[in-house]
């Protein structure tokens, strides 16, 4: 592994460390519909009641994931 490779990990790595500590959040409604309510510090949600949007979560985490192997990948020496 070269030192671009590395430094690409390194930068995937602090992403989402980043995106876990400033999730997305959902506001549930009293119908049962639920409502994106912006990004805040996991420590310090919009409002109390509100709950992490893990789904969108998890789609930025997977996206910062095939991101960071592609680059891995085209950054090989041969």
């Amino acid at each position: 592994m070269n030192t671009k490779q590395k430094t690409v990990i390194l930068i995937g790595i602090v992403i989402i460390l980043l995106m876990v500590s400033m999730p997305p959040w959902w506001r549930h409604l009293p119908e049962g519909r639920k409502i994106n309510d912006g990004y805040a510090f996991i420590a310090n949600p919009p409002n109390p009641m509100n709950v992490i949007n893990v789904p969108r979560l998890a789609i930025q985490g997977a996206t910062v994931l095939l991101v960071v192997s592609g680059l891995v990948l085209v950054l090989k020496d041969d």
